[in-house]
């Protein structure tokens, strides 16, 4: 396997998914509102026909959310953008919506797959490339509820665009983590509250990984610590102000919730529901696009792969907690465009995981053939060649 193979399958994957975003942006500009864009704009809209102020319109926007926040839902920063929808300036601006989701949903899984490969992986540029370009086509052109993830600016940017940011959040993070400039520190406080504020679908795994991560670098005694600490306590209260809104216990009293204990056993049963589903043909080819390439990176890595059934475990663990908030506030698994997210959640840990399991076979592997190396190196050519 050459670089030159792994450069090229590069390009060709980056060509293919770029040309495959290019006809779902273009059916956006036959895009329009619809549902709540109306119901959340209204206020918004009228106030800025009456001033043409943006400032005004946005401080409108404020107000609205608090009120949302006490007889509604607490998701704070979704609601503030709720309110803020592009019909409200202009019926022309809901065109944008398309372009927009697609172009953050993929830049947000570029963005996160660059410190792990790049950086922890010691793989290549073009491995990067790889990766990022199959999970991204993956994405958007596989799962199967296009309309209400990328076209419906209320349900989309919620869902998909949350999951999108979390993704950058964590590049970020892992940036940070690896020797990055302080610089990055106050924009991970920052998302850290605005996610806080989103759905819970993304919400939930994100403060898991989150104090996986944290838990870790205290372990290793690393001076990031604090910090990371610092956001994931900032992430915690701010989802405890979400949660605790008045206005979602206005709401759950129209809903069918479950206790905790049940959704989590729920959970993790749909999980394997989806498994099922979702392992297809196109992850399958995918993954096997990517074995060769994952299988040279290995040997620029130290990393061990020690515990398969715990990563396993973990994995399939957190992958089960985005389905908990539906179970537990709706007893469903929730509408079109929450099935999509916990989809994109499936395709990144079913990469992990089998980036794992691959690891773990050929470090096996590599041992087996210490011996053989051991000998060779000190007998010269007294041994055949290739045993």
């Amino acid at each position: 396997m050459t670089d030159k193979l792994e450069k090229i399958t590069a390009y060709i994957l980056l060509c293919i998914t770029i040309a495959s975003l290019l006809p779902v942006m273009y059916l956006g500009r036959y895009n329009h509102p619809t549902g709540d864009d109306y119901y959340y704009g209204a206020e918004t809209r009228a106030v800025w026909e009456e001033t043409g102020n943006i400032a005004e319109t946005v401080a409108e926007a404020a107000r609205r959310t608090a009120v949302q926040y006490r007889i509604w839902q607490g998701t704070y920063s979704a609601l503030f953008l709720m309110h803020l929808p592009p019909n409200i300036f202009s019926e022309g601006a809901y065109r944008f919506v398309t372009c927009g989701i697609l172009l953050l949903l993929s830049g947000g899984i570029f963005y996160l797959l660059k410190p792990i490969i790049r950086t922890f992986m010691k793989g290549t540029v073009f491995l990067w490339i790889t990766a990022s370009s199959l999970l991204t086509l993956m994405c958007v052109q596989t799962v199967d509820f296009q309309g209400e993830s990328f076209f419906w600016y209320n349900g989309s940017f919620y869902y998909t665009g949350y999951f999108a940011l979390t993704c950058v959040f964590f590049g970020l993070a892992l940036r940070y983590i690896s020797g990055a400039g302080r610089h990055r520190v106050p924009i991970l406080y920052f998302l850290a509250f605005f996610l806080a504020g989103g759905n819970y679908v993304s919400l939930l795994p994100a403060v898991i990984v989150l104090l996986l991560m944290t838990g870790y670098l205290f372990w290793t005694r690393s001076k990031k610590a604090r910090v990371l600490a610092g956001v994931l306590s900032l992430m915690s209260v701010c989802f405890l102000v979400n949660a605790l809104a008045p206005g979602n216990r206005v709401r759950q009293d129209g809903m069918w919730g479950i206790p905790a204990w049940k959704a989590i056993l729920k959970s993790l049963f749909q999980g394997a529901r989806y498994s099922a589903a979702w392992t297809g043909i196109w992850l399958v080819l995918a993954l096997f696009v990517l074995t060769p390439f994952l299988w040279r990176a290995y040997s620029r890595t130290t990393f061990r792969f020690r515990y398969p059934l715990l990563a396993l475990g973990l994995a399939y663990g957190i992958f089960c907690s985005m389905s908990c908030p539906t179970f537990y506030a709706m007893n469903s698994t929730g509408p079109a465009r929450v099935v999509a997210i916990v989809y994109y959640g499936y395709l990144l840990f079913a990469f992990g995981s089998y980036w794992y399991l691959l690891g773990y076979l050929y470090r096996r592997l590599e041992k087996r053939r210490l011996p053989y190396r051991f000998l060779r190196a000190h007998c010269g050519r007294r041994l055949p060649p290739g045993r």
